[in-house]
């Protein structure tokens, strides 16, 4: 899986110091850090994804997504916004 991580040049230096003191390449701590977030609104109910809930039902009708598909493409723009926005 391929994620793009959009940070200024500060962040960037900051999750190259994390990943080198945990021995990790960068690859392998961003991927990290996106499934414990990824993980962490599978389990959450909040605010935002009531609303994506809301909003996206229509397309996912259109498209025919089934409830679990529905919910793994919400988890993943969750997952998503956190680590862009």
């Amino acid at each position: 899986m391929y994620i793009q991580m959009r940070v200024s040049p500060e962040e960037r230096e900051s999750i190259v110091a994390m990943a080198e003191a945990e021995g990790r390449s960068i690859s392998d701590f961003a991927h990290r850090v996106f499934f414990k977030k990824f993980r962490q609104y599978q389990d959450d109910e909040d605010p935002r994804r009531t609303y994506l809930r809301n909003a996206m039902t229509p397309l996912f009708d259109e498209l025919g997504y089934e409830p679990e598909r529905r919910e793994a493409t919400i988890n993943m723009v969750l997952a998503n916004f956190h680590l862009f926005f």
